[in-house]
C-alpha cells in the first residue's frame, strides 16, 4: 500500500525529494558508508544534508523482514 502511495503523483509532487530506505535488521554503517563511495560517515551526512537542505523531501525507511528470523540475521 504504501508503495503504491509512494509512486502518486498526486501525493508527491509536494515533495521535492522522494527517498525509499530499505532498513534491515543487521544494519552496517560502514558497508552503507563505503557504498556510498564517500570515506566517513560524516562525509555521508553532509552530503545528505546538502541535498534536503531547505527542501519538502519524503523519507520511507522500509523495515524489510524475513519470515524466518534465521535468514534475516544472515543477510
Amino acid at each position: 500500500m504504501l508503495s503504491f502511495s509512494f509512486s502518486l503523483k498526486s501525493l508527491t509532487k509536494e515533495f521535492d525529494r522522494k527517498v525509499w530506505v530499505c532498513v534491515f535488521n543487521n544494519f552496517d554503517v560502514k558497508k552503507v558508508i563505503a557504498e556510498s563511495r564517500l570515506e566517513t560517515l560524516d562525509a555521508l551526512q553532509g552530503s545528505l544534508e546538502e541535498k534536503v537542505m531547505s527542501k519538502k523531501f519524503l523519507l520511507v525507511l522500509d523495515d524489510i523482514w524475513e519470515e524466518d528470523e534465521e535468514k534475516d540475521k544472515s543477510k
